[in-house]
């Protein structure tokens, strides 16, 4: 029997003091879309329980948080995310994301494995397994991404390099950013890297740049699962009704403000589904970073474009943890999960008060 699990079920049941109360809070709850008061019951590092906290005996040990009618939300995920592009550690990353409510990131580091390989990508997971950010992995689909008759690497990643970084913990996915025409071409090694992450039960990333037709029909029909490229709002809707899930970033002349907005009006006016729908960050410079924020940013962009707010805090949390399949432990604020949670003063602004992870308070008035 699980000692952890034990003492969440007692927790929950009232026999056990918790170790964190967040109390005078409004839930965001991302899996019914809705607010509404609720206090949250925290053991260790997972909620115990969502209700009343005055149904519990709060210890002398246990940190009371007063949000204050501030709203109590998960904190953003990132689901696809390039540490290299942004110049920076992963130590300084976290000093400016964390504080802005971002509490996980899956990183794709196919641009350090292209230099350093298996070395490289030890190397930046040593120092995000001691940053509290969950700095999660999106192994490296092809390193280097063309041949060597093409391009000149510094490294590569082997079938068996990539077969065990897809057993890492931090392994969400087999990363996408490669060659659709690999693909469409029955390339022999990357069916053979799908099939590993198939039996793995991890998530198949892709990218589906303009394909459409019997193209894209191949391309989802071999396991791609989602896709961060799409230029117009008609192509979101395409790849989501041939069962793909669609990541938006905001780039020029890749998805800007306008086609948030024709997307927006069309998910309204159609009636259509969001939850296949992921905002993420993809590739962001340090000076992006610091003028703009991160997935904060691209949250207030789409709100501010015509999605609901609560909608949009559905890209950023519940809709990312079911793509990866890991929505048993992470996306919502709800028992068993850990507690990643944000406060936020205002649903709109998305302004961020304090973040917590793992239970642990790790930033507090934008600063770690």
């Amino acid at each position: 029997m699980s000692e952890f699990r034990v003492k969440l079920v007692d927790t929950a049941l009232g026999l056990l003091s918790p170790d964190m109360v967040i109390i005078n809070g409004l839930l965001v709850n991302v899996l019914t879309r809705e607010t509404y008061q609720a206090d949250v019951i925290i053991k260790g590092n997972r909620i115990a329980a969502v209700g009343n906290a005055s149904d519990y005996e709060i210890g002398k040990d246990c940190v009371v948080i007063d949000a204050k009618n501030q709203y109590v939300a998960p904190g953003f995920m990132d689901a696809h995310f390039h540490i290299e592009s942004s110049s920076i550690t992963v130590s300084e990353l976290a000093k400016f994301i964390v504080p802005k409510g971002i509490t996980m990131v899956a990183e794709d580091p196919h641009e350090i494995a292209n230099v350093f390989g298996m070395q490289g990508i030890e190397a930046l997971y040593a120092e995000g397994r001691r940053v509290p950010l969950n700095f999660m992995l999106r192994v490296p689909g092809r390193v280097p991404a063309l041949d060597e008759s093409v391009e000149t690497s510094g490294a590569s990643l082997s079938i068996e390099e990539t077969s065990e970084l897809l057993d890492w913990p931090e392994a969400l996915c087999l990363a996408g950013d490669i060659n659709p025409q690999l693909i469409i071409n029955k390339d022999e090694q990357q069916f053979e890297k799908y099939d590993l992450a198939i039996s793995k039960k991890l998530t198949i990333s892709g990218q589906s740049p303009g394909l459409a037709g019997k193209d894209l029909n191949a391309f989802i029909a071999a396991g791609a699962e989602d896709s961060h490229v799409s230029t117009s709002a008609e192509e979101v809707i395409d790849i989501l009704r041939h069962g793909m899930k669609a990541f938006l970033t905001d780039k020029p002349n890749r998805f800007d403000r306008e086609e948030f907005n024709k997307l927006a009006k069309m998910v309204k006016s159609n009636g259509l589904d969001t939850r296949n729908i992921c905002i993420v960050s993809d590739d962001t410079h340090a000076n992006q970073l610091f003028r703009e924020g991160h997935l904060d940013y691209r949250i207030r962009m789409a709100i501010e474009e015509g999605f609901d707010p609560i909608t949009a805090i559905q890209m950023v949390t519940i809709n990312v943890a079911e793509h990866y399949k890991i929505s048993r432990d992470y996306g919502s604020v709800s028992p068993g999960k850990y507690a990643d949670i944000i406060l936020l003063d205002n649903l709109e602004s998305i302004t961020v008060d304090k973040v917590i992870i793992h239970g642990e308070l790790v930033a507090e008035k934008g600063r770690l």
